[in-house]
């Protein structure tokens, strides 16, 4: 299963539990960092949006990787 497709890149393999991603919002369709807290079920994840504090359900297809540098949580 492919959740990432940029240009000729993929990637295959699923998120995994605790994986820092880009995640898209419902609430306004925009990307934010987000971790992976529960996988619902083969198309779905939980998860928190690391800079917001709050946690949503979304569709595999709105999950993307990061990369490592956008991975680091700065805690302030």
């Amino acid at each position: 299963m492919s959740y990432l497709t940029i240009g000729n890149t993929s990637m295959s393999k699923s998120p995994e539990l605790d994986e820092i991603v880009g995640a898209k919002s419902s609430a306004d369709g925009c990307f934010y960092r987000a971790k992976i807290v529960d996988k619902t079920d083969e198309e779905t994840y939980e998860i928190i949006f690391i800079d917001f504090g709050f946690e949503e359900t979304v569709n595999v297809a709105n999950i993307v990787p990061l990369p490592i540098q956008l991975q680091q949580v700065k805690l302030s």
